[in-house]
């Protein structure tokens, strides 16, 4: 008899995913890895530069002040742009403007091989800047438009995984390619790295273009009963929220909340963007690889903290879904973040300094995608573009402050011990702001509710 039920049990034909169910599984597979590869193209492109700090330095006569200030101008343009650029996605469309910002960026990160001094170098970055202006609140919205607030959580977590992938892989692919492209074409080993990873982002674009779909409403891919899902499921997200959201451009920029969260993510990129640029300096210097480490073992070593990372930023993007629950768990990651700043300052040993990183970086990017969860809880309509928009310029901007006052500190100190304490600074500041942000939100409507066994048994819920 137990044999018998035992077999009618592994027989039993599974439930049918609900519409929902099936359109977020369709959207995920089809949306988050291309959007994924964009991210890790981006950020590479945009930090491929620290791994070549050393040969063009010295091939360019670059002082360590001049390559901190050319390394941060990237986000002048960056940020001055990305407001302006997330209103023209609002209005041409995700295919067409995502592909545009890609091409363009791709073709000025490959020209960075061109550079002949200071002054190129400076214009370069500031136009790098420019192009690539609006990919990330544009994601950030772009994501919205497809995926309830009950799994965003996991869903930002999976997109911002390309922060930490770029740099674990990233940091030895480059330092391979300036090795081993060192002398191909003529060119420079850092020269040939700088072309190389622009070819790709030019082609991607392409296909963007091509392929991307606008809206649900768009995907072909999708079902009729798919797409009412969808708008269903984010209509009732908007109509049960109890927090009173922004609908106009006036009322975002009014808002002090929307600074709040800006400050924030501000503070939680401070540090991965001071590290990010300086990291194989930092390394070589506190030890975590000898003074005679080529680049492929300092690309190694630097990679470390960042493939931590990308389990630490699933895990709790993962968990965070599950409760339902987003700013103890992004003010936990920062605040250990902090913790790990203080430890690698006051540290002599190479292993701790080094397993002190390593929280730092993982802390911080890690909340990263919960904090990017907020914004979308109290904006809605043009006032979510703008806002988001103007988050991305305002937390962006640390990625000029960031390495443009380490490389200032470093050069005047001979270390980076001055530049560990602003940056533990900086990151206890953002724990206090995130703080008084869930003071100015509702109890209970900071996140959607939590998810159950699927997401279904949340979508169809009356409390949606």
């Amino acid at each position: 008899m137990n044999d018998q039920m035992r077999r009618l049990k592994m027989t039993k034909p599974k439930s049918p995913l609900s519409d929902i169910d099936s359109a977020i599984k369709k959207a995920s597979f089809r949306l988050i890895p291309l959007l994924f590869l964009m991210y890790t193209l981006s950020y590479l492109d945009r930090v491929n530069v620290g791994f070549a700090a050393s040969d063009m330095q010295s091939s360019l006569g670059l002082t360590t002040a001049a390559f901190g200030l050319g390394s941060g101008l990237f986000f002048i343009g960056y940020c001055l742009f990305e407001f302006p650029s997330n209103l023209m996605m609002h209005r041409f469309g995700a295919r067409l403007w995502l592909s545009r910002i890609m091409i363009t960026w791709g073709i000025i990160a490959g020209a960075t091989a061109a550079v002949q001094g200071e002054t190129t170098f400076y214009a370069i970055r500031i136009l790098l800047g420019v192009a690539e202006a609006g990919l990330l609140p544009g994601v950030i919205l772009y994501l919205t438009l497809w995926f309830p607030e009950n799994v965003r959580g996991r869903i930002m977590a999976r997109f911002f995984l390309a922060m930490p992938v770029a740099m674990a892989f990233g940091a030895p692919l480059s330092s391979w390619m300036i090795t081993a492209g060192d002398g191909i074409f003529g060119l420079s080993g850092w020269q040939f790295m700088f072309l190389a990873q622009g070819v790709p982002t030019v082609a991607l674009g392409i296909y963007v273009l091509l392929r991307l779909p606008n809206r649900p409403e768009d995907a072909r891919w999708l079902s009729a009963a798919e797409k009412r899902a969808i708008a269903d499921t984010l209509a009732r997200d908007a109509a049960t929220s109890t927090i009173r959201a922004k609908h106009s451009l006036r009322g975002a920029l009014g808002d002090i909340r929307l600074y709040l969260i800006a400050g924030v993510l501000f503070s939680a990129t401070f540090g991965i963007y001071a590290f990010s640029f300086f990291m194989p300096q930092v390394v070589k210097q506190l030890g975590g690889a000898g003074a005679g480490s080529s680049h492929l073992q300092i690309g190694f070593v630097s990679a470390i903290p960042f493939a931590v990372a990308i389990f630490c930023t699933w895990a709790l993007g993962n968990h965070s879904d599950r409760t339902g629950e987003r700013f103890v768990h992004a003010g936990s990651a920062l605040a250990l973040s902090c913790v790990g700043v203080i430890v690698a300052g006051v540290s002599h040993s190479p292993f701790i300094t080094l397993l002190a990183l390593t929280v730092v970086i993982s802390g911080s990017i890690a909340a990263i995608p919960l904090l990017w969860s907020i914004p979308k809880t109290f904006l809605n309509g043009v006032a979510a573009a703008a806002g988001i928009g103007i988050i991305g310029a305002i937390a962006n901007f640390s990625g000029f402050a960031a390495p443009t006052i380490t490389g200032v500190l470093r050069q005047n100190s001979g270390s980076f011990q001055s530049s560990l304490i602003l940056i533990a600074a900086v990151i206890g500041i953002g724990c206090l702001m995130l703080a008084g942000l869930r003071l100015l939100l509702p109890r209970g409507n900071d996140t959607s509710p939590r998810i159950t066994k699927t997401h279904a048994s949340v979508a169809t819920s009356p409390d949606l």
